[in-house]
This record gives C-alpha cells, structure tokens and sequence, in this order.
C-alpha cells in the first residue's frame, strides 16, 4: 500500500477539515475506517415510490463514515430495490446548501464474477461554498444485499473555480477486464494529483493492481500521469492491456500480480 496514505477512504475529521480548508490542501488516507464530518444543510431527494427511501446528503456523509446502511444512503436506495439507472440523477437533485450540487458518476458491472451486477458510485460532495468531499466506492452485489466497500477519498476536494471532479475528485475512466482475468477492473485518474489507480476485486474486498517502489525506497499504488497524457491498449495483441501515459513518460505492464513500469 501507499505509504504516503493517500489512497482509498477519507478521514472525516471536523477539526482537520477546517484547518485543510483555510490552507487549500487535500487530506489522503489509505484503507483506514472513515470518521464522521461536518455536514451541510440537508434535503432528501424524491426516489422510488414505495419502501424505497429517499437519499440524503446526511446519509452519504453518515454512510461514508461506516454507520450502518440503513437510513438516507446509497446502500439503502439499492437494497430496497432502487433502480441504478436513476441513481446518477438523483444524487445530483440533492440540495447540498451551497451554491453547488453533487457530482456523480454511476457505472453498473459484475467486479466480483458472480453474474451479479455491482454498482460503482464517483461523488463530489460539495460542503462549504468552493470546497468538498471527493469519495469512490463499489456496492457489490452480495446474496440480496449490496455491500459498500470505499475505494478513495479526499477532504477539501477542489474548489467552485476548478470544479470539483478537475480539483480533486476521482474519475471513472474505465470499468473492464485490463488483466485478461475474466473479471473488469476499475480504472480512475484524479487529476489534482496526476494519478492512475486500478483496483480489482480480490475475494474480499479491493485492492490496488499497482504496485512500484520510488526512488527513495517508497512504495507506491498509482501511476503518475497528466491530465489527456495516458492511453490503455494492446500493444502486444495478447488479451492483456498495457498502460501507455506521455507525461510522465512509462509504459505499465501487467506481471501476473501487479501492473509495473516496463524498462
């Protein structure tokens, strides 16, 4: 794992929040229980009709810091039977009282093998006016429940000029097979930090497929690459993807464990 610990899960800490805030700053943690933050202001927004409760900027926030799934959240939406392909409008309609909304990205794929399709949710959670929360987590699909697993988060996540997803959130790229292993992995760049991740479901839970050690000894999960600098293909014509990035320029390959710089 990233020994900088800024990879997967926020830590949601009132005190820490505000201080980032006034200096500009982001806050990584890697793999780490969420803590609960400030939240704004809430307003549920109409979904389903029927027992399919309404989602609400307080149950994302109260969902992210591992409460339980039950009241307000994304995990509750699907496990009253929800519909996904609604999910990405809905999260957007929430009023967040600032002057802006929710960001979302919602892709549905099986990551776990088990001919059931899980939900993969990117939000930009705008808290205070010019600043939010940036959080990518994966619903798998599990029996008749969906199961919540963070992937990455970030406090103080871009500011009102930027846009959140360009100030610090986590972009879907891609959701495919990359490893020609049967199951897709999870592709996403966050561009204030000009960082690739992949992540794959691992019997468990997910765990990054990139792995290299810097310079000073380090090692690191994520592939650096600028903004429209990187490319996923096939040079070798072998069912196994390799990522090309220009800027910084490497090639990444996949070694039967993890995807690392070739030459």
């Amino acid at each position: 794992m990233n020994t900088r610990e800024r990879y997967f899960i926020p830590h949601f800490l009132i005190m820490v929040f505000l201080v980032c805030l006034s200096l500009g700053c982001g806050l990584f943690s890697f793999l780490e229980p969420a803590k609960k933050t400030a939240v704004p202001a809430e307003t549920g927004v109409t979904s389903e009709p029927g027992n399919v409760p309404a989602i609400t900027l307080e149950g994302l926030y109260a969902e992210y810091a591992g409460e339980p799934q039950d009241m307000g959240g994304i995990g509750a939406y699907l496990n009253a039977g929800g519909e996904v392909e609604r999910l990405q409008t809905l999260l957007t309609e929430i009023q967040t009282g600032t002057t802006e909304k929710i960001k979302a990205q919602v892709l549905a794929r099986d990551l776990t093998g088990d001919g059931c399709e899980d939900v993969v949710v990117s939000l930009a959670l705008p808290t205070v006016p010019g600043y939010g929360d940036a959080i990518l987590a994966a619903y798998t699909c599990q029996g008749d429940q969906y199961v919540r697993h963070n992937l990455f988060g970030r406090v103080g996540a871009g500011s009102r000029g930027e846009g959140l997803f360009d100030g610090g959130g986590a972009r879907i790229e891609t959701v495919q097979d990359l490893n020609a292993n049967g199951q897709p992995e999870i592709l996403f760049f966050v561009p204030s930090l000009s960082e690739l991740y992949i992540a794959a479901w691992d019997g468990a839970g997910f765990s990054s497929l990139v792995g290299w050690v810097d310079e000073l000894g380090n090692p690191q999960s994520s592939i650096p690459a600028r903004e429209g600098a990187f490319e996923i293909m096939d040079l070798d014509q072998d069912g196994v993807l390799e990522v090309m990035v220009t800027d910084p320029p490497s090639l990444w390959r996949w070694d039967g464990a993890l995807f690392q710089q070739s030459g």
